[in-house]
């Protein structure tokens, strides 16, 4: 009897996974974002803020993070900081170098527009520059303006 396609010449590829933060999660959220700072521009004083106590500038605050895990590993996270009013800030967005063009950003992304319309949020901004070449087409490709 045939064996299916790719079952005995490939190892099992595990499933990206995307979760809620979870304290366990808290040094993934500092090291994926301080990379992604690193390699495009530098890490300021408040971002080191932020990546060292995301419950006190993002969770306490209404806000919530997500994680992209693959293998159960962190390999991506965003944020959605609320503002107040329903006003809400897409953020804190970075994925691992080595698993960037597999789905992991659209996947977070779209984690963080479901939450934004379960949060009944009203208005939804990001923050970017020209030189994000791929996240801008990730952008671009869910509307944004």
């Amino acid at each position: 009897m045939p064996m299916p396609a790719n079952s005995a010449n490939q190892p099992h590829q595990p499933q990206l996974q995307i979760v809620r933060y979870q304290p366990r999660y808290r040094a993934a959220f500092r090291t994926l974002n301080i990379a992604w700072l690193d390699a495009f521009f530098v890490v300021e004083d408040i971002d080191e803020a932020v990546l060292s106590s995301p419950e006190s500038y993002i969770l306490n605050k209404g806000g919530q993070i997500f994680f992209a895990l693959h293998g159960g590993m962190p390999v991506g996270c965003a944020a959605l900081k609320h503002d107040g009013d329903g006003v809400y800030e897409f953020t804190k967005f970075a994925v691992d170098a080595g698993q960037q063009g597999k789905g992991v950003g659209a996947a977070l992304m779209e984690a963080a527009l479901k939450a934004f319309e379960a949060a009944g949020g009203v208005k939804l901004f990001l923050e970017t520059n020209t030189k994000l070449e791929a996240a801008r087409t990730l952008y671009d490709r869910y509307g944004w303006q």
